[in-house]
């Protein structure tokens, strides 16, 4: 943990599954040499094919696992989330604070609570700490949420309660509130943006053979502004009439 012009908060391996994953990589590296030497001694390459396939697949996946590392930063405007793996590359994730709704522990979670976007597995399996959720903002969606896996310090945490008070590590019911709170804003700006729209009146400029001018060509200048949907006035009676 770092305090110095942000807070950092980094993986922390567990010695036990680590040393575990180096046994897993030896047996895996033990069973490759076994099985290509029996197929190869048979010549029964269709089949070693396969098998090489499958355990490029596995090795791919564990190497992901035990190299995987993340970085959380609170800078001053916004959280920062770095996920570097060996094969997969760093990904950074930025979130403004207003774009947070809260965190919440996933073992209390209910799934069927709120439609969620793909989840971000920000942590490492080789972590012990605890698993939290942050829900967030995603796009401004009024039916869906983003989702985020984090394992972090209690430090981490009691610096980031300090910069969202009572949105931090709390039940998933006031969560939920902060993110039904901000979709109802969302769809109430949509929905009066959609009624200015239905009400603005256009204005086209056209001459005497309805041959449309463009506006910077007439400006200081008077035009009759003339609406076609208008019923047509009819002429006054009185004015009609011609002297006798």
């Amino acid at each position: 943990m770092s305090r110095s012009s942000v807070t950092v908060d980094r993986t922390v391996l567990y010695s036990p599954y680590k040393y575990l994953m180096w046994f897993f990589f030896a047996v895996l590296a033990a069973y490759v040499a076994w099985s290509w030497q029996a197929y190869i001694a048979v010549g029964d390459y269709q089949t070693l094919g396969f098998l090489g396939a499958m355990q490029a697949l596995l090795f791919w996946y564990m190497v992901n696992t035990y190299t995987c590392r993340t970085e959380y930063r609170l800078e001053k405007d916004e959280l920062v989330i770095v996920i570097d793996r060996k094969f997969k590359g760093v990904k950074e994730i930025h979130l403004g604070y207003g774009d947070i709704f809260g965190v919440y522990d996933m073992k209390k979670e209910n799934r069927k609570s709120i439609e969620t976007a793909p989840a971000y597995y920000a942590y490492s399996r080789l972590d012990k700490r605890k698993v939290w959720v942050l829900l967030y903002n995603y796009n401004d969606d009024t039916k869906k949420a983003g989702r985020i896996l984090m394992k972090a310090s209690d430090e981490f945490w009691d610096a980031f309660r300090a910069v969202l008070p009572d949105q931090i590590c709390v039940p998933q019911a006031e969560v939920l509130g902060y993110a039904y709170k901000h979709m109802g804003e969302v769809l109430r700006r949509k929905e009066e943006k959609d009624a200015e729209d239905e009400g603005e009146v256009v204005y086209e400029y056209v001459d005497e053979d309805g041959n449309r001018i463009d506006e910077e060509a007439v400006k200081d200048q008077e035009y009759e502004i003339v609406d076609e949907d208008a019923p047509e006035e009819k002429p006054d009676a009185d004015k009609a009439k011609t002297k006798k």
